[in-house]
Parts: structure tokens; C-alpha cells; sequence
């Protein structure tokens, strides 16, 4: 086996990883899916959950907006209309 490249994930361990051409998609233990550009090192989340455990709630703010807690000890705030969480925050350090 030939080590080809290697790409900053900050730490997060890798559960599984598909490739095509230059186009890896990258399965994460923190429940987040990758779509990497190997030839130029860019990625793009294109799936966020939380990461342990399961959703505890559930709330919507707005038409576009909806919050969750869960396990993992997080809040995020996901946008309906763009399909991504927008902001995240720690419920608790302790």
C-alpha cells in the first residue's frame, strides 16, 4: 500500500471512507459525513448529527429554523431551507 496523502480531520476518527477519481466521501465516529476533494484538500460537510447517543429534543424557533439537543451534550441550530446546522453550543463543560 502507497501513502498517497494525508488530510487534517481535527482529530476526528475516520469509520469509513468511499473514493471516485479525486472524490472521497468520509464517514466520521462524530456521526458527520465528508465530501473530500483529495486534489485540492477542501471539504464539505454535507451530514451533521449528534454524535452520541440520541436527540433528547426537539423545538421550532421559526419557519426555517429548528433546535435540537441531544446526548452528545449539544445544542445545534439547523437551517430547514439549507439543510445544514448553522450554530452549535455546549449545554454543559461538567
Amino acid at each position: 500500500m502507497t501513502k498517497v496523502g494525508s488530510f487534517d480531520f481535527g482529530g476526528i476518527l475516520i469509520r469509513a471512507i468511499d473514493v471516485m477519481g479525486t472524490t472521497a466521501v468520509v464517514g466520521c465516529r462524530n456521526g458527520s459525513i465528508y465530501q473530500l476533494d483529495m486534489s485540492s484538500g477542501s471539504k464539505k460537510t454535507i451530514m451533521e448529527s449528534h454524535s452520541d447517543g440520541e436527540v433528547w429534543g426537539l423545538t421550532v424557533i421559526d419557519n426555517d429554523t429548528v433546535l435540537t439537543s441531544g446526548d452528545d451534550n449539544q445544542l445545534k441550530a439547523w437551517s430547514v431551507s439549507k439543510r445544514e446546522c448553522i450554530s452549535r453550543g455546549i449545554v454543559s463543560k461538567e
